[in-house]
């Protein structure tokens, strides 16, 4: 539940910041509503969607997808109205900002970052579904929580032990449950921490090999990685 707080803070945080130079984003888009539907529009009026939804979240000017809600079910619309996920999911978050505000990384990176992550509750289980901006299936499971670590990279938590998968190779590293891979990654190495009681870090690579033990505080495991 502090992973899903702390990622809704983030995303409320980055609302303030602007995209950046991308013509991708020469256009405001809103969302008209015509006998309880809704459609996409540019700054001009002009219709962008030719479907329509019972429910849509915000266009907000950094991002390149959001989502959309028809019969019930979410899905995911692009800045072109093109609906890339379908609607047939309980919850469904776009992780889809321009690369080039993180400051920890490289603009000339491919969008790799940018997943829509997808849930379906099933009793006491969750099925999770990952998509990019292409609409291309990249991951499912059952998991009890998935987060996008950038670089083409996913934590996924399991019952009994946690996964570090990658989107572009679908090759899944395993960790017992007693590690906890933290949202601090380069691409190469992440911050790990030791039991949620201690708060003592250390450094994982991509292949799973501990390089720095769990003994460090946050801000000196943090080091590692610049």
């Amino acid at each position: 539940m502090n992973k899903l707080l702390s990622g809704f803070c983030f995303s409320l945080l980055l609302l303030s910041i602007n995209s950046v130079g991308d013509p991708l984003f020469s256009q405001e888009l809103w969302w008209n509503k015509t006998r309880g539907k809704f459609y996409l529009i540019d700054s001009c009026g002009k219709r962008i969607s030719k479907k329509h939804y019972d429910a849509a979240n915000q266009f907000y000017d950094f991002m390149y997808c959001t989502a959309v809600r028809k019969k019930g079910r979410w899905g995911a619309i692009n800045r072109q109205g093109i609906l890339i996920v379908p609607c047939k999911y309980d919850y469904l978050q776009c992780y889809t900002i321009p690369y080039n505000i993180y400051d920890n990384v490289n603009e000339d990176m491919p969008s790799i970052h940018h997943l829509i992550i997808c849930q379906n509750l099933r009793g006491e289980y969750k099925d999770y579904f990952v998509y990019n901006l292409n609409g291309e299936l990249l991951f499912s499971g059952e998991c009890e929580f998935v987060q996008n670590l950038l670089y083409g990279y996913l934590y996924c938590v399991k019952k009994d032990h946690c996964l570090l998968v990658s989107v572009k190779t679908k090759k899944k590293v395993k960790f017992d449950k007693k590690y906890d891979i933290m949202p601090y990654f380069n691409g190469k190495f992440a911050i790990i921490k030791y039991d949620s009681l201690q708060s003592k870090y250390g450094i994982v690579d991509t292949t799973g090999a501990i390089v720095q033990p769990c003994i460090y505080s946050e801000e000196e495991a943090k080091k590692f990685l610049e």
